[in-house]
């Protein structure tokens, strides 16, 4: 069987040696590695009044690859479509179209055979009744007599390694019979909306830390504190601005909401950005945890990792200068760091945001440097 595929409204030929849908993809990528290096999908036809069909696996793919044998076609016509285009337009429907609608009419007609004799032979009122009730139970009665009919006309088919008891093979007749109805007019499609729910990407609340202002806060009592955060949405929701708050869960600022700036997109960045106004009494290494929530109505859902930072409270008249906290399972330092050298890392950590073994490196590979030095150093190698 010949197999045809349309990319970018170019057609191109797969050789016949290229059987299974393994093989039909290599062959693909082959043609566009470029274009379709981070993936693609593809789809086929039956019928112009349904939608194309994605093909997923090799079952799907030889049942019908089987149905087009049978049906006497001699070539399939797929479409690609890359990630960066995913959806079908208009164009790509026609195409498919284009390419069954003979076919259909011809081969298809004993389908329609059935319908129009059972439609015929019911009196005038039974198929005024049919049309007009829009019950759940009569559109179940009138599909199941002409479904069983459809299976039984399949099974007697031989049509080579199709089960056609196959439950999967049977949904998949049902689902043509249902739109056949349709396009009769026997039963209403109430069905569409269903279909395209159990389509719906599941919505996934995901996030990465991109960028923390710092690990430790070091406030002075009665001074307010601005603080940042820059977070990367990385699931396949928009975070809106409202619904989606940065919220403290634990330390001196829990309970605390911060908003975003404005909606986020997924892959993008958001910014939580608020004024941090210290507690009334000193504090020394508070451990104060933040984590993402969505809202539905008044209740959190909360998602992501924790987002954490120490925070310290000194009195005014006090230098904020404390006895240092880097540690050696923080930074991994030796004993040859000296407290000049302790200075510039923890002015590094605090003022860039850093990790201390970062701090560390830095500082390390720059001795000869002064803090400020260092600090336009770090920007310099940055841009």
């Amino acid at each position: 069987m010949n197999i045809k595929f349309v990319y970018n409204q170019k057609t191109h030929k797969i050789s016949s040696k290229n059987k299974t849908l393994a093989e039909v993809r290599g062959a693909i990528s082959n043609v566009y590695p470029n274009e379709l290096q981070n993936g693609f999908t593809i789809y086929v036809t039956l019928d112009q009044t349904q939608p194309p069909y994605q093909l997923q696996d090799e079952q799907f793919f030889s049942r019908i690859k089987d149905l087009y044998t049978h049906l006497g076609w001699q070539s399939i016509k797929i479409i690609v479509k890359d990630i960066n285009n995913p959806e079908l337009t208009a164009d790509d429907i026609n195409t498919l179209n284009q390419s069954v609608v003979i076919k259909q009419n011809a081969e298809l007609s004993q389908f329609d055979d059935i319908f129009q004799k059972k439609v015929a032979d019911k009196p005038k009122e039974e198929k005024q009744e049919i049309k007009q009730s829009h019950t759940q139970n009569q559109e179940n009665n009138v599909a199941e007599g002409f479904t069983q009919q459809i299976i039984q006309q399949i099974s007697k088919l031989s049509l080579q390694d199709v089960d056609c008891n196959n439950e999967e093979f049977k949904k998949f007749i049902i689902e043509q019979v249902d739109e056949r109805l349709v396009f009769h007019g026997i039963i209403v499609n109430n069905k569409k909306v269903q279909v395209q729910n159990e389509n719906q990407i599941n919505p996934q609340y995901k996030m990465q830390v991109m960028y923390k202002q710092n690990n430790e806060i070091q406030m002075e009592l009665g001074k307010p504190y601005k603080w940042e955060m820059h977070l990367k949405n990385d699931g396949n929701v928009i975070w809106k601005k409202g619904s989606v708050k940065l919220v403290g869960i634990a330390g001196t600022y829990k309970d605390l909401k911060i908003d975003l700036q404005n909606d986020v997109k997924p892959q993008e960045e958001g910014l939580f950005q608020c004024i941090l106004n210290p507690p009334a009494q000193e504090v020394n290494n508070v451990n104060n945890e933040f984590k993402l929530a969505h809202y539905n109505g008044n209740k959190p859902e909360f998602f992501g990792q924790k987002v954490c930072f120490c925070l310290f409270v000194k009195k005014n008249n006090e230098k904020n200068e404390r006895p240092s906290t880097i540690t050696q399972k923080d930074a991994k330092f030796n004993a040859t760091i000296n407290d000049s050298k302790l200075q510039k890392i923890q002015h590094l950590t605090e003022i860039l945001g850093i990790h201390h073994s970062q701090a560390q490196q830095f500082v390390e590979e720059n001795q000869k440097l002064k803090i400020e030095e260092l600090i336009q150093a770090f920007y310099d190698q940055k841009i």
